[in-house]
């Protein structure tokens, strides 16, 4: 009910996260050494990618606890305040 919505806010995460990386890489690797950097970037991403074990565990539960959240959001006439 809310795909789309789900999706611009993930491609806005994305992109934001991507216009940073280039801002801020090239001072980090000047700074730190191309080694260092490399590690940092390895572990942050075994973190990120390793979170899929939460909800494996989690998700389940998760769902029951956001449920009644979702269908008030998802009703159609939920955003109409903002359309004024």
């Amino acid at each position: 009910k809310v795909a789309s919505e789900g999706i611009v806010l993930m491609l806005f995460i994305r992109n934001m996260m991507g216009m940073g990386f280039s801002y801020a890489i090239s001072p980090w690797i000047n700074r730190n050494g191309l080694v260092v950097v490399t590690w940092l970037m390895f572990m942050l991403s075994i973190i990120i990618n390793g979170s899929f074990i939460v909800m494996l565990v989690f998700g389940k539960r998760f769902r029951r606890w956001t449920a009644a959240h979702y269908e008030k959001v998802s009703e159609p006439r939920y955003g109409e305040f903002f359309k004024r």
